[in-house]
């Protein structure tokens, strides 16, 4: 399993953000992806540079996020897509998979 950022915000402010929660070793620099990196999602392109880098094929990869544009860039990408800390889901049909936060990702995935 693989993991990247992909963040309409620039890719320092990621880094900040990782190192503030912990995280900061955990992400290679080339799989944090920001708006200088990538034109901004909805917009596939920062996915699709994933799909490159780790050499895999767009069913492989699920994009995960809170918000309309996380679901729309997976989408165009080709990829699944799993919508997160959202009390209800707001963009029916959008999301291969709708649960309410990080801690049921881990639980869905894990066992």
């Amino acid at each position: 399993c693989r993991l990247g950022i992909l963040t309409r915000n620039v890719r320092s402010l990621a880094q900040v953000t990782l190192q503030a929660i912990g995280l900061g070793d955990v992400f290679a620099e080339d799989d944090i992806i920001g708006r200088d990196e990538a034109e901004p999602k909805p917009s596939p392109a920062g996915l699709q540079y994933f799909l490159r880098r780790w050499q895999v094929e767009p069913s492989q990869v699920v994009m995960v996020g809170d918000y309309r544009f996380d679901l729309e860039c997976g989408r165009a990408a080709g990829s699944r897509t799993l919508l997160v800390n959202a009390p209800d889901n707001p963009w029916p049909g959008m999301a291969c998979w709708h649960l309410a936060d990080c801690a049921a990702v881990l639980g869905r995935w894990r066992g």
